[in-house]
């Protein structure tokens, strides 16, 4: 039996996995990374929500929503979980 890999291949180095939402604060976790990483909803773009990628720009000193690595994503999970719930 074929295991599908834990975490997607394709979001990128140095990306972000918003888990949830805690009070002021974005759990997050690296792709691959088995640890929880704190980000302020302060730092974060606006139209970041759960389950979006995010990356930190040093230079604006913030992190930036990744629009193209989110829907990859989001894809290749319906596509894990496309025949679970039929």
């Amino acid at each position: 039996m074929n295991k599908a890999p834990r975490h997607t291949p394709d979001i990128g180095p140095g990306r972000l996995i918003i888990d949830r939402f805690e009070g002021d604060f974005a759990v997050c976790e690296g792709d691959g990374e088995p640890t929880h990483v704190n980000v302020p909803k302060s730092q974060i773009d606006c139209r970041a929500g759960e389950g979006a990628v995010i990356y930190y720009c040093k230079k604006h000193d913030r992190y930036h929503y990744d629009a193209q690595a989110t829907v990859r994503r989001t894809a290749y999970i319906h596509d894990l979980t496309k025949d679970m719930w039929q």
